[in-house]
């Protein structure tokens, strides 16, 4: 769904797409209300109303969007910072948009009143430090799509600036526009951080498109922390 205010800590994110298997089908139509669903979805975006019907024929002709498929380079990329973190924004020749997110992390001091809460009662990513560690707690990962909305959060610490570690990911949603999902799982593929390995934290799940669409993939969406680094990565 794509939103860093690291800076300093954290560089700015970066999607990587990968492939998803999407095979060619003969015309078929999505409901009116799949296809609505899509619409409002891609004015979200900053998809106008005729890219949008050209977005929702492609796919009804059984191949994904430029921002969907494996190889395709955006044509633009842009990452502003604001307020609650750093928003990177990919533009594709179709007019297809990707976006992604890391929440930008609040200090915890020992005034804070939220600093006695745990997980899910913290309603908000924060930093804090002690010795050679550095720790940021309840950090909401998001990807925004054509088609597609996913969300976790992550709890991660790095050491001495160098070696990064995801200690949890947790509360996912999913929301799937014009269609379902399933099989869904929320792992750390990688807790630590080895070498110019990155610690990854990853939501995968499965997507059917409504209507009578001959077509399902996998998709995923990564946090991936390296020293003190963190990037979104979807595929």
């Amino acid at each position: 769904m794509r939103r860093w205010k690291f800076l300093a800590l954290l560089t700015s994110g970066v999607m990587a797409a990968t492939a998803v298997a999407a095979p060619a089908g003969a015309s078929t139509a999505f409901t009116d209300e799949a296809a609505q669903e899509m619409r409002d979805q891609m004015a979200t975006l900053g998809i106008d109303a005729l890219t949008s019907d050209a977005l929702i024929t492609k796919l009804e002709s059984g191949v994904l969007p430029d921002s969907m498929s494996p190889g395709a380079t955006p044509v633009s990329t842009e990452t502003v910072t604001r307020p609650g973190g750093t928003e990177t924004r990919q533009v594709y020749a179709d007019g297809s948009v990707n976006e992604v997110t890391v929440q930008a992390p609040r200090v915890m001091t020992v005034k804070d009143p939220l600093a006695q809460l745990q997980g899910a009662f913290i309603s908000e990513c924060y930093r804090s430090s002690s010795g050679s560690y550095v720790y940021y707690s309840n950090c909401k990962v998001e990807y925004s799509g054509i088609m597609m909305y996913d969300s976790f959060r992550a709890d991660y610490n790095v050491y001495k600036g160098t070696t990064a570690r995801i200690s949890n990911v947790y509360s996912h949603s999913i929301l799937v526009f014009g269609g379902t999902y399933s099989n869904v799982q929320l792992t750390r593929p990688r807790t630590t951080q080895s070498g110019s390995l990155p610690a990854v934290g990853r939501l995968q799940y499965s997507v059917q498109p409504g209507g009578v669409l001959p077509m399902s993939f996998t998709t995923w969406t990564e946090l991936r922390v390296k020293g003190t680094s963190a990037t979104v990565h979807i595929g």
